[in-house]
């Protein structure tokens, strides 16, 4: 099941939530739970009205490797089917979005990556909650 919440109940749900993500009021925080546990999160903001950015993510360690981050990202897209999403990533990441159809825009800097899915279906089918 996912959830959206204000940016602000962010380390309520995730005490240890990367704090190098500067998350503002107008984002949309997406939270997926398995079980009633919350597994991973993505933070997202409208900019314009046919582009959306994905300005934080974050899985706790203990989850990671198991799909849900991977399973909330196609969730996003399907959702936001007909938006070009934008998203800073940093390269810990950046397979996940490379496998969920996103394509590299340019390199920041050192380890951080800025990819877009322009408006398109998604490469997976719909995740099932």
């Amino acid at each position: 099941m996912i959830k959206v919440y204000n940016p602000e109940c962010v380390y309520s749900i995730f005490p240890d939530f990367d704090k190098r993500f500067k998350l503002k009021p107008c984002h949309l925080l997406y939270v997926l739970y398995v079980d009633d546990i919350p597994v991973s999160c993505l933070a997202i903001a409208k900019e314009g009205k046919k582009y959306i950015k994905i300005h934080g993510a974050f899985t706790p360690v203990r989850f990671r490797k198991k799909g849900f981050f991977t399973a909330l990202l196609e969730e996003i897209c399907l959702t936001y089917s007909g938006y070009c999403i934008k998203a800073d990533c940093l390269c810990d990441s950046i397979g996940v979005f490379l496998k969920c159809g996103f394509q590299f825009i340019r390199k920041k800097y050192c380890n951080n990556y800025t990819l877009y899915q322009t408006a398109k279906e998604p490469k997976y089918g719909k995740t099932e909650n």
